[in-house]
């Protein structure tokens, strides 16, 4: 379990990470895991923001309706928790500030990013499925077609504790992930799809590299480029096209 926690929190070393992905292709017990871990991690993230949320909101509205004046002597008499979201919030601002005065290179590869990232159209069709699971997987891709990202999300997890498609609702959480801007986990996804089974895998690969990318995983993000190009596949002219780019930056 240390091993799957310090892989979500990107720690492993590079002799980890290349055995680590060696178990997930080969034990299907153990990538199992890893995807509920995933699950419950992902859980735990949306609960904590929310009451995070919550709690400024609620502080922010008991100022403004007694009629005081924020200062920072009151916020200290705050409970720790109300003091975390503050420092949450400013912590975000910081981020955001950090990355607009980034390198001029990040800029060029974000850039990149926004020009080639298209959402995948839905293409899935429940054929061949119980009554339940048709409705679960319309219900999670009429969420998807409707950009309700979150909510298809939850969906797709629910999908995949008992799905027999696990490459389709992977690859379409790790989409809806992408647009959500969380692309650590959007890589957990497509990375747990079985590649043998040569379902959805030229999109996988397609969509893994543009990840890469926005993650400053620039060679990586080549040598998948490199795969989509050769596998002459539909993205192989835009493979082609972002490999030349990244090549010239």
């Amino acid at each position: 379990m240390d091993l799957i926690e310090r892989y979500f929190n990107n720690s492993l070393s590079d002799k980890e990470l290349v055995l680590f992905e060696e178990k997930l292709a080969s034990d299907s017990l153990f990538a199992k895991e890893v995807q509920q871990f995933g699950v419950v991690l992902d859980a735990l993230k949306k609960a904590r923001v929310k009451k995070l949320k919550a709690q400024f909101i609620s502080y922010e509205k008991e100022y403004n309706s007694s009629g005081k004046r924020f200062n920072f002597r009151n916020l200290k008499r705050r409970k720790a928790t109300v003091s975390l979201a503050f420092w949450v919030l400013l912590i975000g601002f910081s981020i955001q500030t950090s990355l607009y005065f980034s390198t001029k290179s990040s800029s060029n590869h974000d850039e990149l990013f926004v020009n080639y990232f298209e959402v995948y159209p839905n293409v899935i069709s429940p054929v061949k499925r119980t009554i339940n699971d048709q409705n679960i997987v319309l219900n999670a891709m009429n969420y998807y077609d409707a950009e309700n990202y979150i909510s298809a999300i939850e969906a797709f997890d629910k999908l995949l504790l008992n799905s027999d498609s696990r490459n389709e609702i992977l690859f379409y959480k790790a989409l809806a992930l992408m647009t959500e801007g969380d692309y650590l986990t959007a890589q957990t996804q497509f990375e747990l799809m079985n590649i043998e089974s040569g379902v959805f895998v030229n999109q996988r690969n397609w969509y893994l590299a543009l990840v890469f990318l926005k993650l400053e995983k620039h060679t990586k993000a080549k040598i998948l480029l490199k795969e989509v190009v050769a596998d002459s596949s539909s993205f192989s002219i835009k493979a082609s096209r972002l490999l030349n780019e990244l090549s010239a930056s």
